[in-house]
C-alpha cells in the first residue's frame, strides 16, 4: 500500500473550487496542472476523500486570506489531498476536513484533510 497526502496545491476537478470558470487560469486549477496531477493519479491512486463524497461541492481545505471573509463565505479550494492505492483506499472508513483548525490563533490558510483506516 502507498499513500500520498498533504498540500498538493492542485484542485483536480471543478467541484474542488468555488468558482471553476473564474479560476480556470489559476496555477492550482490550470488545465496543465490538472492533467499532470491526473497522470500521477492514473498510476493507481484513489482520492480517498472524494470517494467518500463523490458529488458534494463546498468541501474545501484552503481559503485565500486576500479574499474578504473567504472562510465564512466558503470561497475555497480543495487542494490538500489523501491519495492511496486501492488496497489502502478500500480500508478507509471515514474522511473529513477539519475546519476547526482555522479557529486557532494565527491559523494557516489551509486546514487539515484527514482519514481513518480500519
Amino acid at each position: 500500500p502507498l499513500i500520498w497526502l498533504g498540500d498538493l496545491n492542485v484542485a483536480p476537478e471543478e467541484i474542488d473550487v468555488h468558482d471553476p470558470k473564474r479560476l480556470s487560469k489559476h496555477v492550482d486549477f490550470h488545465p496543465l496542472a490538472r492533467e499532470a496531477f491526473a497522470e500521477v493519479v492514473a498510476w493507481g491512486l484513489v482520492d480517498v476523500y472524494r470517494r467518500m463524497y463523490p458529488d458534494e461541492p463546498g468541501h474545501y481545505t484552503y481559503w485565500d486570506y486576500r479574499v474578504p471573509r473567504a472562510l465564512e463565505r466558503n470561497l475555497g479550494w480543495r487542494i490538500d489531498h489523501i491519495m492511496a492505492t486501492e488496497p489502502l483506499a478500500k480500508r478507509c472508513v471515514r474522511a473529513w476536513v477539519d475546519v476547526d483548525a482555522r479557529a486557532a490563533p494565527r491559523p494557516s490558510d489551509h486546514t487539515f484533510v484527514a482519514a481513518e483506516f480500519g
